[in-house]
């Protein structure tokens, strides 16, 4: 009998320790990224061409805000580290299927496609609409986009912060081979470069105040300033 209390006496001690042991929390559902703020310089007198270009890449990124924008609104389904949303979009039947993979890094895979039919009858089946990648952190970001009638690459973005904070940011557009390449300090200063099939068209630097000089290839070649 004594023997029988001594088992479940150490029955007891194990499961106490058991339950003391804090359990692992688990990982919370990703949320969309904040996206990273991209400028020209501070001067009204700057080549043109590089606040049009900060423009146009904050166009997408707020697409991919917006997109994303819906999933507060709903639970997703969950398999392990992978989350699963649908949601309408309004026009027709199309649903708008987003898949966040949070990877052992911490980092999180994004993607975004398309199922259904619009009023005007075209079809999606598994369009691709956009992928990303997100760093824990959020110091880095790479997004992929897709031309919604033959699916193929239209262009990608990707950026990084280094260790002072400065932001690198590269614009690549598949089809023509051209890379926009953009810098910006934290103290308004920066960078800009534009290369088409590997050859360097125009290229330009600035201080914080705005003020800075540029190089077009195309042209003369000789370096201009401005104020």
């Amino acid at each position: 009998m004594k023997r029988g209390w001594i088992v479940v006496a150490a029955g007891l001690a194990v499961a106490a320790l058991r339950c003391s042991d804090p359990a692992k929390p688990e990982a919370s559902v990703p949320e969309p990224p904040a996206m990273a703020a991209v400028s020209g310089p501070a001067s009204v007198n700057a080549p043109p061409q590089i606040a049009q270009k900060a423009g146009e890449i904050l166009t997408y990124f707020n697409f991919v805000q917006t997109t994303l924008g819906d999933l507060s609104g709903s639970d997703p389904a969950v398999n392990s580290n992978i989350y699963l949303w649908e949601i309408p979009t309004g026009s027709g039947t199309i649903v708008k299927k987003i898949k966040a993979v949070r990877r052992s890094d911490g980092s999180v895979d994004w993607t975004v496609v398309l199922n259904g039919q619009l009023a005007d009858s075209t079809r999606y089946n598994d369009r691709q609409l956009f992928i990303g990648k997100a760093a824990e952190d959020n110091r880095s970001q790479s997004w992929t986009f897709y031309d919604l009638l033959t699916g193929a690459i239209t262009h990608k973005i990707s950026w990084n912060r280094d260790k002072n904070g400065a932001l690198q940011l590269d614009d690549t557009f598949a089809a023509l081979n051209a890379v926009w390449h953009l810098d910006n300090a934290r103290d308004g200063s920066g960078s800009y470069s534009f290369t088409l099939g590997g050859v360097k068209q125009f290229t330009a630097t600035w201080r914080g105040d705005g003020s800075g000089s540029f190089v077009d290839h195309t042209s003369s070649g000789a370096a201009e300033s401005w104020e």
